[in-house]
């Protein structure tokens, strides 16, 4: 019969072992065990995200129109505050338009002037050729003219009718041949007669036509001038190219003087729905990038622990470094899968223009056992 041991007369000996139960250390294998399973489970089964840090701001997705003055003058009426919401197309000041008012009636004037010259050498060169006296006693002028030039006309055909009469009877009288150097002298001024005749009637006739196409030339140069004064009358006019909030960038009053060029103000697109973020992405970090990357952007004025993250897609990336960027850094346009965070309590917070943003491009997702092969450059 084995001899009774007591555990606590017992040293680290063979019998302490044989003593002790084994319940707890298998507990603590198995335990040990499922956790390297579960580790290598994770190592090969669980994803890790490659990023690439970046910040940006948002910005709208039409750009910021600011708005200038095209005409130099006096500001006559100001339709707009600071602040207030613009629709595309609202008139927003007014620019005193006087002289350019009045140069504008002055051409209208003269082009209605000329337009009545046209039509009254229209009706002297239609009665010049059909012999026939169409002007208007109303017409003054044309009709003062085409008296004077049948007068004349009807005076230089009595002379050839008394000159070929007379010509004709000496032609009549027996032995004429007598007479020769008269008869050559008659029919001299009869052909002299008819030769004035002619001359008179093409020489007014043709002044007529030049008198109608340099008053047609007139009329276009000033419709010309007329137009360009019409399309100058527009910029004493402001209106709004875009919709969204104005930002005075000049302070004016009525009565304030302008130049050409002057930047007055700018227009802020106000719609939370057309926003983007626009990433300023170094040139060392910009080679894995491309379009359509998933994209994970944090707020800082909407602290991350209770608003979250917004997520969205690379849309663009500008194919040239931007200028005057001292470490070369591409801009890279983000599009936004909303425009709100909501916080804890849903409520939903909108974006606004000019937040800054803490962006993170997903560039791989990989198990984590390849992300940390790829750390230890193990192919």
């Amino acid at each position: 019969m084995k001899k009774i041991l007591y555990i606590e007369d017992l040293s680290y000996t063979g019998e302490v072992l044989q003593e002790q139960k084994t319940g707890f250390f298998s507990s603590v294998i198995s335990i040990i065990c499922l956790l390297a399973v579960f580790g290598i489970f994770w190592l090969i089964f669980g994803k890790k995200e490659e990023v690439i840090r970046t910040s940006g701001m948002v910005r709208p997705v039409e750009n910021i129109s600011f708005v200038k003055s095209f005409a130099a003058g006096t500001v006559k009426n100001i339709y707009f505050t600071s602040g207030q919401y613009v629709e595309k197309g609202d008139i927003l000041l007014s620019i005193d338009d006087k002289v350019s008012e009045k140069e504008r009636r002055n051409l209208e004037d003269l082009i209605s002037k000329i337009e009545k010259k046209i039509k009254d050498a229209r009706m002297c060169i239609e009665s010049a050729e059909k012999d026939l006296m169409l002007v208007q006693p109303e017409r003054a002028i044309a009709y003062k003219r085409m008296e004077n030039y049948f007068s004349i006309k009807n005076n230089l055909e009595k002379t050839l009718e008394t000159n070929s009469q007379l010509l004709e009877e000496e032609k009549a009288l027996p032995n004429f041949s007598l007479a020769s150097k008269k008869l050559e002298i008659l029919s001299l001024n009869v052909e002299k007669n008819k030769s004035d005749l002619e001359q008179y009637k093409t020489s007014f006739f043709h002044s007529l036509l030049t008198e109608k196409e340099t008053l047609e030339l007139q009329k276009e140069n000033l419709k010309i001038s007329l137009f360009k004064v019409m399309e100058n009358l527009k910029l004493f006019n402001i209106y709004a190219t875009i919709s969204g909030e104005i930002q005075e960038i000049s302070s004016l009053n009525c009565g304030d003087n302008i130049f050409s060029g002057q930047e007055i103000l700018k227009i802020v697109p106000a719609s939370n729905d057309n926003l983007r973020v626009v990433l300023r992405l170094p040139s060392s970090q910009a080679g894995l990038i491309r379009e359509d990357m998933k994209v994970r952007l944090k707020f800082p004025a909407f602290p991350y622990s209770e608003f979250g993250s917004l997520e969205g897609q690379i849309e663009t990336i500008l194919p040239d470094v931007l200028l005057g960027s001292k470490n070369f850094e591409y801009a890279v346009f983000v599009k936004l899968n909303g425009n709100s965070l909501s916080d804890k309590k849903g409520m939903p917070h909108f974006l606004k223009t000019g937040l800054d943003t803490e962006a993170f491009i997903i560039t791989e997702t990989g198990s984590i056992l390849s992300f940390i092969l790829k750390r230890l450059e193990v192919q």
